[in-house]
């Protein structure tokens, strides 16, 4: 089971909406499922300015040693239980003050509110059109922030995360410089189709896994392997 760090919630970005940089009234392409669970995929979720910010933090974290994997107790290694191989980082940890990270910028210009308009949070606004309960009655409390970057031979079991709700948003250099890497639902052996800037959010409870990257020798250590920003979503307050 993949487990939270103790740190605090993120506060909410301070954006201001009014600024001509915000995206305002965005179509989003959404996917909802319900078959033997419900889930959510957003395809190509930020637009090119964002993705910008994005790929300018990526570049930055994307080295060897910028990873906090020997903290995580289902890593391989010195843990010995070898769930997962891979290098991850919390955004609390690496900021002070996490808003100034490009991701929460990115996610806010993309989700915020209008205020000039009686809308919610673009993000729960998706949620809330899901026509399961899980997702139709939600209420989120708090959220955590988890970087994930796979190189050749990387790999998550099957596994299940503690929280509410997990997101996961996919990234990678096109044109794509590996193969494997699929997500999996494990109790259901479905598999989602990998795509870069393509977001899954399903319950935190159903069992998934990263089957192992696989990476051609002049590949390796270019920053061409898989990222995934996962965020964790609870529906109480994570300071308590």
């Amino acid at each position: 089971m993949a487990l939270y760090t103790s740190v605090n919630q993120l506060p909410s970005p301070k954006v201001d909406l009014n600024k001509p940089d915000l995206k305002k009234d965005r179509e989003f392409d959404v996917e909802y499922h319900n078959d033997e669970f419900p889930y959510i995929i957003i395809n190509d979720l930020f637009d090119e300015e964002s993705l910008k910010l994005v790929w300018e933090e990526l570049d930055f974290l994307c080295y060897e040693w910028k990873n906090e994997l020997d903290k995580n107790p289902q890593s391989s290694g010195k843990w010995g239980r070898n769930i997962t191989s891979r290098r991850e980082m919390w955004l609390e940890a690496i900021y002070t003050n996490p808003v100034f990270s490009n991701i929460i910028r990115a996610n806010a210009l993309t989700f915020d509110k209008n205020p000039q308009k009686d809308k919610e949070n673009g993000f729960l606004e998706i949620l809330h059109k899901h026509d399961h309960w899980f997702f139709k009655k939600c209420i989120i409390m708090g959220r955590h922030f988890l970087l994930n970057y796979y190189e050749d031979r990387n790999y998550y079991l099957p596994h299940s995360d503690e929280g509410l709700m997990t997101c996961l948003h996919w990234f990678y250099k096109e044109p794509k410089s590996f193969e494997g890497g699929e997500f999996v639902f494990t109790d259901y052996d479905k598999k989602i189709e990998l795509a870069s800037n393509k977001m899954i959010i399903f319950p935190s409870m159903i069992k998934h896994e990263v089957t192992p990257i696989i990476m051609k020798e002049e590949d390796k250590g270019k920053k061409l392997g898989r990222w995934c920003i996962t965020t964790f979503l609870a529906d109480t307050d994570m300071n308590r």
